[in-house]
């Protein structure tokens, strides 16, 4: 019987087909019939939409789950109440659901399996840095986009934020005591209803992992019952003996992040997905035939014994797993054992293979030239020369959980200031480097390198302006003194707020819409007074909604990433809105006097010149690019996959650097002396 829904219109989507059904409603392929574009449409059960304290929650919760910033959180368009109906409308990904993949085909290659948890991953932290959980991390909720090969799979989008919590809320139980999340997936805590935060999720990440290298969940019992018991009590069984050739090693690996008190388990998901690629040295990718080192002189042995323990040394050279904090130690010297093999020799077999982050990156190091068209008909001095190769630079081994120091000039890493609970947010200004912690943020002498200052406040800290730094959590506004520490709140909300940037004595800040909310809008607010000046409305076209990645200012105008991931510009003396063709979904940055606009999915890089509203170049970047920082010597974008950042110079029109930065780089900020990258 077909859905009665098909060929009608919700809002303004048309319902074309059913994409697929869950225990919260339906999911519609349907078309934007304003914008012309595919979208994702799901329509919440009249069970759930008949619920008030549910309606009030889905709506407050779209608009949180809206202004997550990271490239692998599936965009939200809109999300709102027509005629009794709740819906929210998503990025329509072609491709599939990491469940189908798996029904389809089975157990994933392992080196294909830890990239999708490591994206879903680095959803996750940023997810967690905002303080939001979203507690139903399953195979059901990852999408995959095509990939270009058979069994080969695209862009990673982590879906449906409908559950997510703050951080501060007590349990993971419903008003009627039930508790949320699938049972196959669900944390123990959750189970329980204790304190939930993002250790749940990596719970959940840790089955899923389970369950691509496996083929089956962790604990498959009859009935349901059995399965929450097991995750109450049992151990997970052995993903190594389930699976021929899988590493030993990925076992305690599982275990970890599946422990029964959240206290045991990593710091952080991205850690979780480091530990687990770091132990598929031997079953992924060869050897790459060329490797920078930092290191010469030293045989393979001794290049291995200067960064690495004892233990972990004689855990490799026998081939047994790696136990507990050893394969957090053996993250740390992945690319020690890459330099290892370098320095081994030709014909020589050491007794590990480099992990992949450190072959990909030579990959990224030698990939083809890039040349462009796009809209060079608006500039007659576009350059058309095709971007060389990109050099590398090969630093000492980066610590991870830290905050990285890169010398601008030099290209090379200097120094790590450690810190371990670091939550991958970080910005610079008046001598300071200014990172964001669990309800704390740690203040950087840049002169010295040392942490000065740990001052309480729950924000994530945006801009320095005026002497203030600007930062904000999911639902206020708050500012730091930067000569006293002193923390004050601004009397303005931040609910539904995306990119947050300034220029000279202003914040600026994109706000998503939402119906029975305030609408879409860029806002200007005084830094000296914390008060509102203006809002600039964005109430029709392709510019009805802001994706919350990214925002920049230039000359006379603000530039923002649009819901559909195109680059939306206001004009800030007549706040005229009007839309640049150039697709932006993985933000935006303003520097040197060029406008730089991230195509996160094609790994692309555009310089505009936002005068004439032209391309200038394109540049290919690492796997996983962004977020992006510019200072006065060029564009620095961090390559979350690679583990490096690539460093686009505009005068030569290229990358010129491309620099090992460690496992798991999560965010970037530069100034006039230093950029800096925060594990």
């Amino acid at each position: 019987m077909q859905d009665a829904r098909i060929g009608t219109r919700l809002r303004g989507y048309r319902i074309e087909q059913i994409l697929g059904r869950g225990g919260m409603g339906v999911v519609y392929l349907a078309e934007d019939v304003t914008l012309k574009r595919k979208v994702a449409l799901k329509v919440l059960s009249n069970d759930l939409a008949a619920d008030p304290a549910f309606r009030e929650r889905f709506v407050r919760e779209s608009q949180l789950a809206a202004s997550l910033e990271h490239p692998n959180v599936l965009p939200i368009y809109e999300a709102g109440d027509q005629d009794g109906e709740l819906f929210i409308a998503m990025r329509f990904v072609g491709g599939s659901d990491l469940r189908k993949l798996l029904d389809e085909r089975g157990p994933l290659e392992p080196a294909q399996a830890v990239r999708i948890v490591r994206d879903v991953a680095g959803a996750l932290d940023d997810a967690h840095a905002e303080g939001l959980v979203h507690r139903d991390v399953k195979p059901a909720n990852i999408l995959v986009a095509s990939g270009r090969g058979a069994n080969t799979t695209g862009h990673v989008y982590l879906s449906d934020f409908g559950l997510t919590k703050r951080l501060e809320s007590t349990s993971g139980l419903t008003r009627t005591g039930q508790f949320m999340g699938t049972i196959d997936y669900i944390a123990p805590e959750q189970i329980k209803g204790e304190a939930v935060d993002g250790r749940a999720d990596q719970y959940s990440l840790g089955c899923v992992l389970f369950e691509c290298l496996t083929g089956r969940t962790p604990f498959e019992r009859d009935p349901e019952v059995a399965v929450i018991y097991a995750h109450l009590s049992d151990p997970p069984p052995s993903a190594h003996a389930l699976k021929a050739g899988l590493p030993a090693a990925l076992d305690p690996v599982i275990a970890r992040a599946m422990a029964k008190d959240p206290v045991e388990r990593f710091d952080s998901c991205g850690a979780f997905a480091a530990a687990a690629g770091a132990t598929l040295g031997a079953t992924t990718a060869p050897v790459p035939t060329e490797l920078p080192v930092a290191t010469s002189g030293l045989s393979a042995e001794e290049a291995v014994r200067r960064s690495m323990s004892e233990a972990i040394l004689r855990s490799v050279e026998a081939g047994t797993p790696i136990q507990g904090d050893e394969i957090e130690r053996a993250v740390n010297t992945a690319v020690a054992r890459s330099i290892a093999e370098k320095l081994a020799g030709p014909g020589a077999k050491p007794p590990w293979r480099p992990r992949r982050a450190v072959w990909l990156f030579v990959a990224a190091a030698i990939a083809g030239v890039v040349a462009f068209v796009l809209l060079t008909r608006h500039h007659p001095h576009v350059s058309t020369t095709p971007t060389p190769h990109p050099s590398a630079t090969a630093p000492p081994v980066a610590i991870p959980r830290g905050v990285t120091r890169i010398d601008p000039v030099t290209n090379r890493v200097v120094t790590t200031v450690q810190l371990d609970d670091a939550n991958g947010k970080v910005i610079t200004g008046d001598g300071f480097v200014w990172v964001a912690r669990p309800e704390h943020v740690a203040k950087i002498e840049e002169s010295s390198d040392q942490i000065v200052a740990t001052i309480p406040a729950d924000m994530v800290p945006a801009v320095d302006v005026g002497g203030e730094v600007w930062g904000r959590n999911a639902t206020t506004f708050s500012r730091i003194d930067v000569h006293t520490n002193r923390v004050t709140e601004v009397s303005i909300s931040s609910i539904g707020i995306g990119g947050v940037t300034a220029d000279a004595g202003s914040i600026w800040v994109a706000r998503g819409g939402f119906p029975g909310g305030a609408p879409p809008a860029i806002l200007r607010i005084d830094a000296a007074s914390g008060r509102l000046r203006r809002t600039f409305t964005l109430s029709s076209g392709p510019q009805t909604g802001v994706a919350g990645r990214d925002i920049a200012v230039t000359d006379g105008a603000v530039w923002y990433v649009d819901e559909s991931g195109g680059l939306g510009r206001v004009d800030i003396a007549t706040g005229a809105v009007t839309t640049v063709p150039t697709t932006a979904n993985g933000g935006v940055a303003a520097g040197d006097g060029f406008l730089w606009v991230l195509d996160a999915e094609q790994r692309t890089v555009i310089q505009i010149d936002p005068s004439q509203e032209s391309v200038v170049h394109r540049y290919r970047v690492g796997a996983g690019p962004g977020p992006m920082a510019a200072n006065a010597q060029g564009l620095w974008i961090l390559n979350h996959d690679d583990g490096t950042v690539s460093h686009i110079d505009p005068v030569q029109a290229k990358v010129v650097a491309t620099i090992p930065v460690g496992v798991g780089p999560l965010g970037i900020a530069a100034d006039g002396t230093a950029v800096w990258v925060v594990h």
